[in-house]
């Protein structure tokens, strides 16, 4: 199962919501979040943001693993800085102060935009 699809059942899950009611609390569509979790559709990074923002959690936690519980990419201020970013100039200007993170912090940002590469080049 794709990971977005996994943890949005998840979020769902540990909020102790029905399908209709995170649907009602996020805005988006009962139909389009069913979607989501049954891989028919791809949350996009603007829509993780917002469903984020909305539920009080990190972004990442819609990249975690199962068991990872201490979440490493959730410490990454910077991935949600980027998401937020409207040209690659700008990702260019963000990523020179790359240098300032440690090297576990450098390997989720690259984690992170593999990630997100290939799902763009497999069309979800």
């Amino acid at each position: 199962m794709d990971i977005i699809a996994r943890n949005l059942k998840k979020i769902r899950d540990e909020f102790k919501l029905t399908p209709k009611e995170l649907a009602a609390m996020v805005h988006y569509s009962y139909s389009f979040l069913r979607d989501v979790e049954n891989e028919r559709s791809q949350l996009s990074v603007h829509a993780i943001l917002e469903i984020s923002a909305r539920l009080g959690i990190r972004p990442a936690y819609f990249f975690s693993e199962p068991n990872d519980n201490d979440n490493k990419i959730s410490e990454i201020d910077m991935i949600q800085r980027i998401a937020y970013l409207n040209n690659g100039r700008e990702i260019l200007e963000e990523l020179k102060e790359i240098d300032k993170l440690d090297d576990s912090q450098r390997q989720d940002i690259l984690q992170f935009i593999k990630y997100i590469k290939s799902k763009n080049r497999s069309g979800k």
